[in-house]
């Protein structure tokens, strides 16, 4: 089934190769005036829309952030198309090269709210990462855009949700059963164990960042490798299809059969942990017990994977099925990203951050809930290489 869904994400970018990719490396691109023909064109956008999809439904380590910012950034451009042709001075102006990337920038900050539910982190995004020209018009538009998107997720997935749904269902990674929430205007229902630090461990917090730059830094010269040998076969529409399919369906393999590994293979009891039974995955393990290996690597990495990994209480994951889930993850995405398909990385980088830096925590004996989110924030900044906007994302 893997196979299929992933020959499925390849098709389109078969027939539009420039949908291929996350899309963020365009998008700064193009707000910093850069031409890409064809970039954002609406059958591209289509065909890379249509490939993330399939591409995650593969359960290859993929995002749908990066392929949304893009999207956003599409919109965008293509809204300068939309002013009237008529010659009015006061549309002149929205005519302009500057009026079509300032779209684009507002499209992006939208795109960028879209996939983290974060007006801010939209704005901040298309600031540090987007745009050379920048005013204070540019920023309350973006703000504007952002929001708007986020207000009409909130309305759309409020009447489309099946059973309860709370404001907090927004946030990615907050792990909080609404069931729980007493009233409306409840964040933390009354018990709940939240991560914490102490103030000297600002130094270790600091050293966990490098070694999250140390790690990105290799994943780049690593996939910079691959990338060149890709290059330098030249493979045709067949061979990269093949390519697609025989990755997926190893990577699809290799996921299902780690946490059958009687190593790997630790069972643990549900009632003891703080998240609800929903998260975890039972697999091999008697009624009532989970599969560590298997929670991690066979529940959506976006969905639950990383919430339990910044949410889940110290006793939930072992320092070995840390390590394992997080290395195999960095393995297949590094051979993954740059196959000729759409798929995002902030997701997948997020994952096998906070597996690090909880496994890290562990070892040295800290709340593994707070070095797992400075872990996943280090790691995606070592190849993202954003700052301001990453922490507003990631908090």
């Amino acid at each position: 089934v893997s196979a299929l869904l992933a020959l499925g994400a390849f098709l389109p970018v078969g027939f539009r190769p420039v949908a291929a990719g996350s899309g963020i490396a365009e998008a700064k691109a193009i707000l910093n005036g850069v031409i890409i023909t064809g970039c954002t064109a609406v059958d591209a956008a289509i065909c890379k829309g249509i490939s993330v999809i399939m591409s995650v439904a593969a359960s290859l380590p993929a995002g749908l952030e990066g392929p949304m910012i893009f999207l956003g950034l599409a919109i965008g451009e293509n809204a300068n198309r939309l002013v009237p042709q008529k010659k009015l001075s006061v549309l002149d102006t929205l005519k302009t090269d500057r009026s079509r990337i300032d779209y684009a920038a507002i499209g992006t900050a939208a795109g960028v709210a879209a996939a983290f539910r974060s007006p801010l982190s939209g704005v901040l995004f298309a600031m540090e990462e987007g745009s050379s020209f920048w005013s204070t018009d540019l920023t309350w538009r973006c703000f504007l855009s952002a929001c708007i998107c986020v207000i009409t997720m909130y309305g759309v997935m409020q009447y489309t949700t099946v059973g309860e749904f709370h404001v907090t269902s927004m946030a990615l990674f907050n792990g909080i059963d609404e069931g729980e929430l007493k009233d409306n205007h409840a964040q933390i229902p009354d018990g709940y164990d939240v991560p914490h630090f102490a103030f000297w461990e600002y130094a270790v917090i600091a050293f966990v960042g490098s070694l999250g730059g140390l790690i990105g830094g290799a994943f780049c010269h690593l996939n910079r490798e691959l990338a060149m040998v890709r290059r330098r076969l030249s493979l045709g529409f067949t061979m990269k299809g093949l390519e697609v399919v025989t990755i997926t369906a190893t990577a699809a393999a290799l996921i299902w059969f780690v946490p059958s590994i009687p190593f790997f293979s630790t069972c643990k009891h549900i009632g003891d942990r703080q998240m609800e039974e929903t998260f975890y995955r039972q697999f091999d393990c008697p009624e009532g017990d989970y599969n560590e290996m298997a929670t991690l690597l066979l529940n959506p990495l976006g969905g639950k994977s990383i919430t339990l990994l910044f949410q889940s209480d110290p006793g939930a994951f072992s320092v070995k099925s840390c390590i394992a889930a997080g290395l195999l993850h960095l393995v297949i995405l590094c051979v993954c990203f740059g196959m000729a398909v759409s798929a995002g990385i902030f997701i997948p980088l997020l994952f096998i951050g906070a597996c690090l830096g909880r496994a890290f925590a562990l070892v040295v004996g800290l709340d593994p809930r707070t070095y797992a989110i400075v872990g996943a924030a280090a790691t995606l900044g070592g190849v993202a290489r954003v700052l301001i906007s990453l922490t507003a994302i990631v908090a």
